[in-house]
């Protein structure tokens, strides 16, 4: 379901930012730019964006901007369109597009 899609794609850059926030202590001046294919993970974790109790997945969204305000970094999320691999080759794609592809085939290794 989308809901499910949506927390995976968190869980994962829930991930990154807790790496990061260790990290954050040797570098304040860092930046950090995190592909996603997932549009409601994206505004979710936008700061104007207003999270409330009701929102689905606000758990894990409000907890990632805990981390991420916790680094100092800059931090930039740009959406990557999904499945791209469907209507082009791998090698057609652009860097961004592969790594989707990959991630979603070692995502897909793990579903339960």
């Amino acid at each position: 379901s989308q809901q499910q899609s949506t927390r995976a794609e968190l869980s994962g850059i829930y991930g990154i930012a807790a790496i990061a926030k260790v990290l954050s202590s040797d570098c304040n001046q860092c930046g950090i730019r995190i592909g996603c294919d997932s549009q409601e993970a994206i505004q979710k974790l936008n700061p104007e964006f207003k999270l409330d109790a009701e929102t689905p997945n606000y758990d894990i969204a409000h907890s990632i901007r805990q981390l991420t305000d916790k680094t100092k970094w800059e931090w930039k999320l740009k959406h990557v369109y999904g499945h791209q691999d469907k209507t082009k080759t791998y090698k057609e794609l652009d860097t961004w597009a592969k790594l989707n592809v990959d991630c979603d085939k070692l995502a897909g290794e793990y579903r339960i």
